[in-house]
């Protein structure tokens, strides 16, 4: 629903556009290419976020459970049972999932980047030809700006997270 908002962020982003507003980025849009076009890109999202997310949630759950498992057998039990410790463990685990679905998303993200900039037909035209002329590595510049913006914030979102759920459903 919000995707149209995040193609005239990206074109708003890019250096040679003339639009200084959102609403004459949506006027300019309207009337040269259709509102239709908002929505170049999508597929990309679509398909990378599934396999990205599964293997966010997934890796989230086994690193914490191997972090959590290592931790009592390093320290015993009751050195797990202090909230800091825990709150660094969850943390470290959100990095994890991070680092891993960020691998996955950061090509998609690109290739919906340049499509929204009408730089390409289709998305498989546009994965081609980045690798041709670019290389594979192209789908990856920007990924440790992608895990400099991203794991921060999922390092201190499980944490929270965690502490809400033991609150809520104390054992």
């Amino acid at each position: 629903v919000t995707f149209p908002l995040d193609s005239l962020k990206t074109r708003m982003q890019n250096m040679s556009r003339k639009s200084h507003s959102l609403n004459a980025e949506i006027r300019s849009v309207a009337s040269t290419e259709g509102l239709g076009k908002l929505w170049r890109g999508v597929w990309s999202v679509v398909i990378g976020a599934g396999p990205a997310h599964a293997i966010y949630f997934a890796s989230y759950e086994q690193s914490r459970k191997m972090l959590l498992k290592w931790q009592q057998e390093q320290h015993g039990h009751a050195f797990l049972q202090t909230p800091q410790m825990k709150s660094v463990l969850f943390g470290c685990s959100g990095a994890v999932a991070t680092i891993l679905s960020d691998a996955v998303m950061t090509p998609f993200d690109v290739l919906k980047q340049r499509l929204q900039l009408n730089q390409y037909s289709s998305l498989i035209s546009c994965a081609r030809s980045v690798i041709k002329h670019e290389g594979f590595r192209a789908l990856y510049l920007s990924y440790p700006a992608t895990l400099l913006l991203n794991v921060p914030f999922h390092s201190i979102q499980f944490p929270c997270y965690e502490l809400v759920q033991e609150t809520l459903n104390p054992s």
